[in-house]
């Protein structure tokens, strides 16, 4: 390195090893809405939730997970959509109403719909696996019901936010 050259490299040098210690907020194109790390898409073409599904592992994601009341609110407020969406949540073991996100990450956080005369989840004649996400007048906040895999709803796909090279925020 030159002694020219050699304030450039330094400086180059310490922003590289500043752009590895900070934490990556990352990057959504749109539609995609940014959120806690991830990016988030409202699809409102009806599908089945296999078919909602493979629609967002086609564009390197899942179907949303809400792992707390603060994705609930996201979810609610940011995408918030009148009629039910498919979410990731899925019943695992039928008859036992254990449910499992399709990360195989368990389920800590859950919001059923309990307004209903036997409450949620309730897997009706014993077909209901899969989870939709509703918005409605009397319930403003947003709750879950389980449903039959092949009904046909809009859906939210999440996927990790990409990386955005530092330098050209810096320069």
């Amino acid at each position: 390195v030159t002694q020219f050259c050699l304030p450039f490299y330094l400086i180059f040098q310490k922003m590289h090893s500043m752009a590895d210690s900070i934490p990556d907020m990352g990057h959504c194109s749109a539609p995609w809405v940014p959120y806690n790390g991830h990016c988030f898409q409202l699809y409102r073409n009806a599908q089945s939730w296999s078919g909602a599904q493979q629609t967002c592992r086609k564009d390197g994601g899942d179907l949303a997970s809400i792992r707390n009341m603060e994705d609930h609110s996201f979810i609610t407020t940011e995408l918030g959509y009148g009629t039910p969406i498919f979410i990731s949540i899925f019943l695992l073991v039928k008859n036992r109403d254990v449910f499992e996100w399709t990360s195989t990450t368990p389920v800590r956080y859950t919001h059923w719909n309990r307004g209903m005369p036997d409450g949620e989840p309730n897997n009706k004649n014993n077909v209901e696996s899969c989870v939709e996400f509703y918005s409605r007048d009397w319930d403003e906040s947003g709750s879950w019901n389980d449903n039959q895999c092949e009904a046909r709803n809009g859906f939210v796909c999440q996927i990790r936010t990409g990386k955005t090279w530092l330098w050209h925020t810096v320069m």
